[in-house]
């Protein structure tokens, strides 16, 4: 029987809590869940969809939109995923591409009006055991359709629990998008396990609070919103456990104050490829340690490894089918295009994407790199790194920065600890001030670098950024404890 039935599930555990809700107070078992989904795959089933024609589905994060995507997971019709935030714009773009034979939001079931020239000659078809389907973030250009087996979605669920484990009183929030693999997996593995998840609005200033009403052990979230959880000054509440952060780099001053706020910080490195998690850092944790492992290891029945060019390279059961429509993934290992490296304990290190490295002067910078060391500076709460156009070097390292209100620091101070940290070539030339509560971010969480490009020209806010002559940088470092450049 399909592993993701939720009957399959009712089964086993009916009287097990399935959803548990803040606002307003509700809770489900797995047998009102198998209940609640019913009618819907009976409705699916007299719909007659066309075999391995996917059904749209705009994950809303709400207890309907969840009950729907069960319906489609017991049914075995592939669900293509939606963001709620999309235009309509970007949803009729992903839409023409898809064919979909269903689109469904809530209680609307809508026919495609493009499916009636479509036929199963020219209709996109998905693999034979997919899923789902879920959508990389697409920052310059359509995003890609990842197609993901029940098999992929199992071997993730199985590697994670094999790090963090599984209570008796275990209840994992889900505070991520479930068009995106982080939201989705969440879901997937509370399935298998026969554990509930917890709903509520993932806002920062009551994030705490519905941790709290929920009784929610476990927690996944990306850099931006641990960010704004970590500046609201709330400490977590007892009942939780664990939180995976992952979906993009943390800068090490933000995980080194969660940590010390008393957050039982796991940071993970994972794609959309491969369901989600590749290497976790291991549980159990205390809330000050795992500062220096990196991503941690790969998990269980994962196999990691750094390729040419400090590429990170995957294998193993939870690798995607391929991408949709129509292109099948290659045997082997898959090459993510993220860099990085294995340390001697075998702890991943990640060092950004191999697209968003800057050539200037022939030599390569890496935003992540360049980010980590803005953000070190007092003062400096953020920042995002861009390249920009240059007729000398080719381009030049830009950076956009949110400072704090109350204690911004100078240009003297930026170029100074800059210059302490980084080799002249990997310096920001021109810096900006964006009077922003946050740095623009994709849908998945991820810095949008060309959002954050846009905003510092527009402004007309990007500035020069004079840097002390060597020996005067060289001193500064030497006094620091490193090595001059």
């Amino acid at each position: 029987m399909n592993p993701l039935s939720i009957t399959l599930a009712a089964t086993e555990a009916p009287h097990a809590l399935a959803l548990v809700g803040a606002e307003p107070a509700f809770t489900s078992s797995f047998a009102a869940l198998a209940a609640a989904a019913a009618p819907l795959v009976q409705r699916l089933h007299d719909t007659r969809l066309p075999a391995r024609r996917p059904v749209a589905l705009v994950a809303h994060p709400d207890a309907p939109s969840i009950i729907t995507l069960l319906a489609l997971l017991e049914h075995g019709a592939p669900a293509l995923l939606l963001h709620p935030r999309w235009t309509t714009t970007e949803r009729a773009a992903v839409l023409a591409q898809a064919q979909p034979a269903l689109v469904i939001e809530h209680d609307h079931w809508q026919v495609p009006a493009a499916d009636a020239s479509a036929s199963a000659d020219t209709a996109p078809l998905t693999a034979p055991d997919t899923a789902a389907i879920v959508y990389t973030s697409g920052s310059t250009a359509l995003p890609r359709g990842v197609e993901l087996s029940t098999r992929a979605l199992v071997a993730a669920a199985a590697a994670s629990a094999a790090n963090l484990g599984w209570q008796a009183d275990d209840r994992w929030l889900l505070c991520l998008p479930f068009a995106h693999v982080g939201g989705l997996s969440v879901i997937t593995r509370c399935l298998l396990a026969r554990r509930s998840l917890a709903l509520g609005a993932p806002d920062p200033a009551t994030l705490v609070a519905t941790l709290a009403a929920t009784r929610a052990t476990l927690l996944s979230l990306v850099p931006t919103t641990l960010a704004r959880v970590v500046d609201h000054g709330a400490a977590p509440p007892p009942c939780l456990r664990a939180v995976l952060v992952g979906g993009a780099a943390a800068a090490p001053t933000l995980l080194t104050r969660a940590r010390a706020a008393g957050w039982p910080i796991l940071t993970s490195y994972g794609l959309s490829e491969t369901a989600a998690q590749v290497a976790t850092q291991p549980y159990p944790t205390s809330a000050g340690s795992g500062t220096s492992t990196g991503c941690g290891p790969a998990l269980p029945g994962v196999a990691l490894r750094i390729g040419p060019d400090q590429h990170i390279q995957v294998a193993g059961p939870t690798l995607f089918t391929g991408y949709f429509p129509g292109s099948p993934r290659a045997a082997g290992w898959l090459d993510t295009g993220d860099l990085g490296h294995l340390d001697a304990a075998g702890n991943l290190h990640v060092h950004g994407r191999a697209d968003d490295v800057i050539i200037t002067g022939g030599e390569k910078v890496s935003p992540a790199e360049v980010e980590a060391a803005l953000t070190a500076i007092p003062g400096v709460a953020a920042a995002c790194v861009f390249a920009l156009p240059d007729a000398t070097w080719g381009s030049l390292v830009a950076a956009a920065i949110i400072t704090s209100a109350t204690a911004p620091p100078s240009d003297v101070a930026l170029a100074s600890a800059l210059a302490a940290a980084l080799a002249p070539y990997k310096r920001p030339r021109l810096i900006a001030d964006l009077s922003l509560p946050g740095l623009p971010t994709l849908t998945s969480g991820k810095l949008d670098r060309t959002a954050c490009a846009h905003a510092a020209t527009a402004a007309a806010s990007l500035r020069p950024l004079a840097y002390p002559p060597a020996s005067v940088a060289n001193a500064v470092t030497m006094a620091a404890g490193g090595a001059a450049r």
